[in-house]
């Protein structure tokens, strides 16, 4: 709260000052004009992102993709439970107590801000959301032990965690190294696409007029081509594909990220300038 009151005061002077919250706090202000539903509705996603459901910006995900698989999902609810127990129980342990605390305000802003249940705006939650399934796999080792099984108990809790790390470790290679990098609004957003058609047109070496077809109406892309373009002298325009049709004078090169609207003439467009589909 301390470190917070400042930039809590600013804002409440002056809530010009950070255009960004008032981009991202649809929920909030939803629930201030008496509309509740945005808020329950994200809250629920937010707390679905463990099991079922999950941020949806392909920018820093597989879009909807849970942050634990089924085993993993399991327990996570099951160390969420028993934290609970621990907690309002007869022990009233303290310890569990502050995990339930550091989970909520880890989880609150994938609640409150767009878009529901964010990598990004929840990543105070992040360790202790690794926390919580070893406690559930610690309590399945201390049942058994109790029970008079000890070594069992020891091998459990090895199998435990040697089929959660190597289950989730295979699931995050798969989805993170291959099916995520391969989306092509993915590969638009992080300007993949125009670094390796930069990387063609410096080996093709037969023009420098181009012409980049992007949809973000940011100075981004000619950035990039600027940073990956070797050499002087190249002349680097922007255009819609979607709404332009373009002429370069003595011929160029058109660069359209693959995942551009197929509308449109692309015909008419190859005649007037040579076309570069950029799909890796």
């Amino acid at each position: 709260a301390l470190l917070a009151a400042p930039l809590v005061v600013i804002l409440l002077r002056q809530p010009e000052a950070e255009a960004r919250v008032a981009e991202l706090a649809q929920p909030i202000d939803d629930a201030r004009q008496g509309d509740f539903s945005t808020l329950g509705r994200y809250a629920l996603t937010t707390l679905s992102m463990f099991t079922h459901d999950g941020d949806d910006e392909v920018l820093y995900n597989v879009p909807h993709r849970p942050v634990f698989g089924p085993l993993g999902a399991l327990l996570f609810w099951a160390g969420v439970g028993l934290a609970l127990v621990r907690s309002l129980g007869p022990s009233h342990d303290e310890r569990h107590a502050f995990l339930l605390l550091w989970l909520g305000a880890g989880l609150a802003p994938g609640a409150l801000s767009v878009p529901a249940a964010s990598l990004g705006h929840t990543i105070l939650a992040q360790p202790v959301a690794m926390i919580v399934p070893a406690l559930a796999l610690g309590e399945g080792a201390r049942w058994l032990a109790g029970a008079g099984r000890p070594q069992q108990a020891r091998a459990a809790l090895l199998a435990g965690a040697l089929v959660l790390v190597g289950w989730e470790s295979a699931r995050g290679i798969h989805d993170y190294w291959f099916v995520w990098p391969e989306d092509s609004f993915n590969r638009v957003l992080h300007h993949s696409d125009l670094h390796e058609a930069a990387r063609w047109l410096n080996a093709q070496g037969e023009t420098r007029q181009v012409a980049i077809g992007g949809f973000l109406n940011e100075r981004w892309d000619q950035q990039v081509m600027a940073l990956d373009l070797e050499g002087d002298g190249w002349a680097v325009r922007a255009f819609d594909p979607r709404a332009a049709a373009i002429s370069l004078p003595g011929g160029g090169v058109a660069v359209l990220p693959a995942a551009a609207p197929r509308r449109g003439r692309p015909g008419a467009l190859r005649k007037r300038a040579g076309l570069v589909r950029s799909s890796g």
